[in-house]
C-alpha cells in the first residue's frame, strides 16, 4: 500500500503541472522531448530517455514510471516519434518498456533507431522505420498526417553519422514542427522553408537557432511559425537567459517561448 500511495503522490507532484483542463497543450518532458495534446489525440516525440549528456535534461524517473505503466496523461498514446538515435533523444530500453504496455501506439523513427533495438517480431507491427531520404507524408491516422524529412544533423563532423528527422504534424489544420537536432545551415533553413510552405502553428527549434540576431532574422525569414518553442537548452541557462533571448527576438516581433523548466506547458490555440 505505501509504494501504491507513493506512485500516485509522485503522479501528482510530477504530472499536475503538465495536464490541464483543456487539455490542448504542447507539455515540456526532457531537453527536447515534448507530449502533444490536441483534440482528443497524443504524441510524444524524443520524450523518454536516460542522462545521455549532463549538460541536457534527461526523462526524470516519475515521468518514466507514469509513461510505463500508461496512467493518465499518458494512458493512451496515439504516437511515439523520435527524430534521432542520440541518447539525449532516445533510449532503446527504456522504448521497449513502453511498447510493451502501450499495444495501441505506433512508433515512428529514423532506421538507426529501430536498428538499436533487436528483434522485437512481437512489436513489430507498431514500428515505422525511416529511410534517410523518406520525404513526405509517412504516416496518416484519424485525425493526424504525419510529414517528415532529413535535415542534416548538428556537430558537422560529430555528428555527420546520425541520422536527423524532422517531423511536421497536422492535426486537422493545426500543424505542429519538430525538426530535431537540425543544423543552422542555409540548406536546413532552405528545406524547411520548402516543407512547410505557408507556415505553421508551432515550430519547436533548438537553442542554437537563436546565438545572435543575424541567425534569428534567418529564422524569421525562412520559419514562418504563429508560434516558436526554444527547446534543447543547456540546464544551467536560467530565465535570465530566456528573458535575454526574449528581448533579442523582440525586434523581429516574433512570438516566442522557452521551455526550461520540465513539466510547463504552452497552451495550443489555432
Amino acid at each position: 500500500m505505501i509504494r501504491i500511495s507513493l506512485f500516485f503522490l509522485l503522479s501528482f507532484l510530477f504530472f499536475g503541472t503538465i495536464h490541464s483542463q483543456e487539455n490542448n497543450q504542447i507539455s515540456y518532458i526532457a531537453n527536447q522531448g515534448i507530449f502533444i495534446e490536441y483534440n482528443g489525440k497524443k504524441v510524444l516525440i524524443d520524450a523518454l530517455h536516460d542522462e545521455y549528456l549532463s549538460h541536457y535534461q534527461e526523462t526524470r524517473v516519475p515521468y518514466r514510471l507514469i509513461m510505463n505503466s500508461a496512467s493518465a496523461p499518458f494512458e493512451r498514446v496515439d504516437l511515439f516519434l523520435v527524430t534521432s538515435a542520440l541518447g539525449d533523444h532516445f533510449d532503446k530500453d527504456l522504448t521497449i518498456k513502453f511498447f510493451e504496455k502501450h499495444k495501441e501506439s505506433i512508433f515512428i523513427a529514423p532506421e538507426q533507431v529501430l536498428d538499436t533495438m533487436g528483434s522485437l517480431a512481437h512489436l513489430e507491427a507498431q514500428f515505422y522505420p525511416l529511410k534517410e531520404t523518406d520525404n513526405g507524408l509517412v504516416y496518416a491516422m484519424d485525425g493526424i498526417n504525419i510529414q517528415t524529412f532529413p535535415l542534416v544533423h548538428a556537430y558537422d563532423e560529430k555528428g555527420a553519422w546520425v541520422d536527423n528527422m524532422a517531423y511536421l504534424l497536422d492535426f486537422e489544420g493545426l500543424k505542429i514542427l519538430h525538426v530535431g537536432d537540425a543544423n543552422f545551415l542555409p540548406e536546413n533553413l532552405n528545406r524547411i522553408q520548402k516543407e512547410i510552405g505557408d507556415g505553421v502553428d508551432y515550430a519547436i527549434l533548438p537553442d542554437w537557432f537563436f546565438e545572435n540576431k543575424e541567425d534569428i532574422a534567418k529564422v524569421k525569414k525562412q520559419i514562418k511559425a504563429k508560434k516558436i518553442i526554444v527547446a534543447h537548452v543547456l540546464k544551467m541557462k536560467t530565465a535570465i537567459y530566456s528573458n535575454s533571448l526574449k528581448n533579442r527576438v523582440k525586434d523581429f516581433d516574433l512570438d516566442l517561448r522557452v521551455f526550461l523548466r520540465i513539466g510547463e506547458f504552452e497552451t495550443i490555440k489555432k
